[in-house]
Parts: C-alpha cells; sequence; structure tokens
C-alpha cells in the first residue's frame, strides 16, 4: 500500500482542506466517539473563544481582555512553533509558518464548530446489548431471537 499527499499551493486551499477536516471529525466522533482524544477539541475550543469574546468585545471589557488573552497566548505558541520548526527544517520558512499554524488550527476549529452545528441531531445512541443466548440461539426464556451486534461480538 503507498500514498501521496499534495501540499496545498495557497493558504486559502489550506483552510478549506483543514475546515474539512474538522467539519467530518464530528461525523467520525458521532460513529466512534472513543478514538476522540483532547488534543482535537483545542482547535474548536480556541475557535469558540474567538468567536464569543469577539462578538462580546464591543459591549463588555471582559471580553476584550479575555480576546486580547486568547490572542496574545496563541500568538506566543505560535511562534514558538513557528522558530521550533524553522529550526529543525530551515529558516526560509519562518515568515509563513505563523500564517499556516493559524489556518491549521482556525481551519479545523471552525469546521468543526460548523460540524456540530450541521450534525447535531445525529448522535449515534448506543448500542444495546442483545439478550444472553443458550447455544443454538435461544435465549434464556426459550423464544428463538435475531442475532443483533457484530458476529462474535
Amino acid at each position: 500500500m503507498g500514498s501521496s499527499y499534495y501540499s496545498r499551493q495557497t493558504l486559502s486551499a489550506l483552510w478549506r482542506q483543514y475546515r474539512q477536516y474538522g467539519y467530518w471529525k464530528v461525523r467520525v466522533m458521532q460513529k466512534h466517539p472513543r478514538q476522540m482524544r483532547w488534543r482535537q477539541a483545542v482547535p474548536p475550543a480556541f475557535a469558540l473563544t474567538l468567536l464569543v469574546t469577539g462578538a462580546a468585545a464591543p459591549i463588555s471589557g471582559a471580553a476584550r481582555r479575555l480576546l486580547g488573552l486568547a490572542l496574545g497566548t496563541y500568538a506566543a505558541a505560535d511562534m514558538l512553533a513557528s522558530l521550533i520548526v524553522a529550526r529543525r527544517h530551515g529558516r526560509r520558512h519562518l515568515p509563513l509558518l505563523p500564517a499556516v499554524f493559524a489556518v491549521l488550527h482556525l481551519g479545523y476549529g471552525v469546521g468543526f464548530l460548523w460540524g456540530m452545528v450541521r450534525f447535531a441531531g445525529r448522535w449515534r445512541q448506543p448500542a444495546s446489548n442483545p439478550p444472553a443466548t443458550l447455544p443454538g440461539g435461544s435465549p434464556a426464556g426459550g423464544e428463538p431471537v435475531v442475532a443483533r451486534g457484530r458476529p462474535g461480538s
């Protein structure tokens, strides 16, 4: 098996790619909730923080301060990560890296939030366990049952 990766040529193309990743991650999470990791929730939490504090900033000093804190903290982490990557892979990448990281995180985060809205009614219901059966497929009460669940589970 092999695979190929084609890098995106523009930041807008990268934005679209990561927005789609975030959007469809919601469906994956709905179908397979145990595969989700806390780090996958950070970009949507950051995007939501920016949306809420940005909307409230014109009327709330606390929202302005929180927005400034969130942006300042992100900018510092973004620059540190950019410096680390540029040191490992060449300083010529440094001018674009902060924008690339912001596009990755915000594109994924916004896509995830939109997916949460779009797929709000599609949360998977937990599978009920099939009743215990006796050899031959009859339940303990004697009535035949139709098998539920995956074979061998």
